[in-house]
């Protein structure tokens, strides 16, 4: 048997035990698998990395784009293929995207002493595909492949001129959503939001609360907020706590002041939703009520530290959103210190 029938049986002998079929839908992905250009080295490099069976077929053929990427160090490879768990909780991903992106991502490491990016500690930079890294850190380092998986390509047309924005997200619900994976997937404290972006993780817990978030998923990965926007519509019947939402985070990020009478009107309209929805003495009703304190403390003169304050006093509240292992293990919500009084 050759190497290449070794593969294709290995992987055929994988999909039978699992009992899923190979799918139609993808062309290059069929024949990745159907071929075997998947290499027994990179399965074997994959679990014994990651200490996991990935069996998932759209799963091995993301990740081998790292394998197959010569410019990588084995420690950044070994990073990524911790990428498996993430990849197979979400069925919205465009395969051959993500493929691409990790075949041709490269790292550049600076010192600390060279931050030239404002306190920022890294950066994704789409036009090059290459991550800037200020800090050795492993959650900078997740943070940022995050973007690059993420990150579509924009259309061009004819002439190869960009006809829409690459980053059609905006700032709060990027940065917020790669954040919020980053600490479910990778963080030893995947409940503590208190250093990068607390009030985008909060706003997008709270419409997580209340649509689901699975349609937030959705909306992060096909980088389209209308998916967010006709979700609330179909739930509320109106447009505007979106774009209340959006324009209080806005204001935030901008270090405008943001009114205690703006967040007071929004959460009238998501109150009376989410106690006809789930009642008041529901867990999930008591998750997005502790999502609705933290983001009243937005209109404080000084929002970061009374986070932080809030944070210390009552505990971090143990709702996963997105990470199956998180919510296997969480199946009630409560607030837990991580941090000492």
């Amino acid at each position: 048997m050759t190497l290449k029938n070794k593969v294709a049986a290995a992987l055929l002998s994988i999909t039978l035990f699992q009992g899923v079929s190979v799918l139609e839908s993808d062309c290059s992905l069929n024949k990745k698998i159907e071929t075997g250009d998947y290499s027994l080295k990179f399965i074997e490099e994959l679990q014994d990395e990651t200490g996991k069976n990935t069996t998932d077929e759209e799963t091995l053929f993301i990740l081998n784009g790292a394998y197959e990427n010569d410019d990588l160090s084995n420690d950044e490879k070994a990073l990524i293929y911790d990428f498996n768990e993430l990849l197979d909780d979400n069925p919205y991903l465009e395969k051959e995207n993500s493929y691409e992106k990790l075949k041709d991502v490269s790292f550049l490491y600076y010192g600390d002493d060279e931050n030239g990016l404002n306190g920022t500690m890294g950066k994704y930079l789409s036009d090059s595909n290459t991550i800037k890294l200020y800090s050795n850190e492993k959650y900078v380092k997740t943070h940022e492949i995050m973007h690059c998986i993420f990150q579509k390509n924009p259309k061009t047309n004819f002439f190869g001129k960009q006809i829409d924005n690459e980053n059609a997200l905006p700032l709060y619900f990027d940065e917020g959503m790669t954040e919020l994976l980053n600490n479910e997937y990778f963080s030893d404290k995947p409940f503590l939001e208190d250093t990068s972006y607390p009030y985008e993780i909060t706003a997008i817990k709270l419409v997580a609360d209340m649509i689901g978030s699975n349609k937030i998923l959705e909306a992060y990965t096909k980088r389209d907020m209308e998916i967010i926007n006709e979700s609330l519509y179909n739930e509320l019947g109106s447009h505007n706590f979106f774009y209340s939402l959006e324009n209080i985070i806005t204001k935030y990020e901008s270090g405008s002041s943001v009114a205690k009478e703006d967040i007071d009107s929004l959460l009238k309209i998501s109150n009376s939703y989410m106690k006809n929805k789930y009642g008041e003495d529901s867990q999930d009703y008591k998750a997005y009520e502790y999502n609705t304190k933290l983001l009243k403390l937005l209109s404080d003169e000084e929002p970061n530290k009374e986070y932080v304050n809030f944070i210390i006093e009552n505990g971090s509240y143990t709702k996963p959103y997105f990470s199956s292992k998180l919510k296997s293990e969480y199946a009630s919500y409560e607030p837990i210190q991580y941090v000492k009084k």
